[in-house]
C-alpha cells in the first residue's frame, strides 16, 4: 500500500491547518495592527483551506487503497472544529499574559506614574520593550480619577469593540471602572492580583 504521508494533499492539509490555526489564534492582535492586510490574508487562508478540504475528501474516496487515506480529511475537519468551537484568541492571550506578567506589572506602574500629577483619561505610549503588550499601536489606556486608577492593555482595539487586560487599584471593585473602559461590557474575567480581562464596546 502507498503511504498517504508522501502525497501533496497530506502536506497541503497540514500547511493549511497550521496557517488557519495560527491566523485565528493571533487574529485579534493582527486585526488591531494590520486590519486591511489581515482581512485579505485571512480570506485567502480560509478559501484555500476549503479547497484543500474538498480535495482531501475526493482523495479519500478516490484512493481507497492508500494507507491512512482518511488522514488529510481528518486533519482539515479537526482544525475547522477547533477554530470554530475553541476560543483560540482568549487562550493565547491568557498564556501570553501569564508568560509576560512581570512585564505587564512594570508597564502598568510606569503608565500610572508617568503623569502622576495629571487627572483624567488618556492614552500612554508604551516604551519599546513594552510596546507589544498592547495591540493597535502599543498604547495603554490610563484612568486617573479621584476614586479610580487603572491601566488597560488592548488585545483587540477597534472603534466599536475592545478587549484587553486591566489592572485596577488595590481594594477597589472592577465595577467602579467598567464605565470608563467600555460603553457596554460583555465579559469580565478575574486574572488574579487586581488584574481582569474585559471585553466590550
Amino acid at each position: 500500500m502507498i503511504s498517504t504521508l508522501k502525497r501533496p494533499v497530506f502536506k497541503l492539509s497540514v500547511l493549511s491547518a497550521l496557517l488557519l490555526f495560527f491566523s485565528i489564534a493571533f487574529g485579534e492582535e493582527l486585526w488591531s495592527d494590520y486590519w486591511m492586510y489581515y482581512a485579505f490574508i485571512e480570506m485567502f487562508i480560509v478559501a484555500s483551506g476549503g479547497m484543500v478540504l474538498v480535495w482531501s475528501i475526493i482523495f479519500w474516496f478516490d484512493k481507497p487503497l492508500y494507507r491512512l487515506v482518511w488522514l488529510p480529511c481528518c486533519i482539515n475537519v479537526l482544525t475547522a472544529a477547533i477554530v470554530i468551537f475553541m476560543p483560540l484568541n482568549w487562550l493565547r492571550n491568557k498564556v501570553w499574559f501569564t508568560i509576560r506578567h512581570h512585564g505587564y506589572e512594570a508597564a502598568a506602574n510606569m503608565a500610572l506614574n508617568a503623569k502622576s500629577d495629571t487627572a483624567g483619561i488618556y492614552l500612554y505610549p508604551l516604551p519599546g520593550r513594552y510596546h507589544s503588550l498592547s495591540a493597535g499601536g502599543g498604547e495603554a489606556y490610563v484612568i486617573r480619577q479621584k476614586d479610580a486608577k487603572a491601566v488597560f492593555f488592548y488585545t483587540l482595539r477597534q472603534q466599536d469593540s475592545k478587549k484587553g487586560f486591566v489592572k485596577i487599584d488595590d481594594g477597589k471593585k472592577i465595577d467602579q471602572y467598567l464605565q470608563y473602559l467600555c460603553n457596554e461590557v460583555y465579559i469580565v474575567k478575574p486574572m488574579g492580583g487586581n488584574w481582569y480581562y474585559v471585553s466590550g464596546d
